[in-house]
């Protein structure tokens, strides 16, 4: 397991509001917060997000995790 720290304002975006939606379907909402996706498609989906990409084109990443 990896931790990250995410700045506040990531997390409103559709492709994050998204990754948090499968987190609650797959882990449920105790304890931990644990993203459905594996650790270098998370570091890109930040990296994209940061960058300003547009939301299809990170969606695109997780897709690829797939």
């Amino acid at each position: 397991m990896v931790r990250f720290v995410v700045h506040a304002e990531v997390l409103n975006h559709p492709v994050f509001v998204n990754l948090l939606n499968m987190s609650a379907q797959e882990y449920g909402y105790q304890g931990v917060l644990r993203i459905p996706c594996r650790v270098v498609v998370f570091e890109r989906i930040l990296e994209a997000i940061r960058l300003g990409r547009k939301s299809g084109a990170i969606h695109e990443l997780l897709l690829s995790d797939e």
